[in-house]
């Protein structure tokens, strides 16, 4: 498990990011996740996610009164998998911050956001996609 974290300074978002999950970690990642979520039945569904050690998985939890995101890449079968899971979470991301700050998802802004999430990623997500 790699750990990442970020910030993007034009809306004040914290974001932590964790690769290369597997179901071995399930307990600690629950346990960062309750740091910033008290929601049960959100808690036992990304544990649940995580045991059971499906690969190609992740999931990302936002929260919007503190403006921090906690995202989970699992682990993944292959290159194209790592950056389909990449993707599918960071677009989570784009669209919990695009709600926050009611940013039109089919405007230029919201192009930028995602460009911003995913070039924060690339310094970590390359080592499993470049070899």
């Amino acid at each position: 498990m790699i750990g990442q974290r970020f910030y993007i300074d034009k809306y004040d978002w914290q974001v932590m990011v964790l690769y290369e999950v597997g179901s071995d970690s399930a307990d600690i990642v629950i346990g960062m996740l309750e740091s910033i979520c008290k929601d049960n039945k959100i808690l036992d569904s990304a544990y649940e996610s995580l045991s059971n050690g499906k690969p190609n998985t992740g999931f990302t939890y936002s929260d919007y009164d503190k403006r921090r995101s906690f995202m989970v890449i699992g682990k993944t079968t292959s290159v194209r998998e790592t950056i389909n899971t990449i993707v599918h979470e960071a677009n989570h991301l784009k669209s919990h911050i695009a709600t926050e700050f009611d940013i039109d998802e089919k405007g230029e802004e919201v192009c930028y956001l995602i460009g911003s999430i995913v070039g924060n990623m690339y310094s970590v997500f390359r080592k499993f996609i470049c070899s």
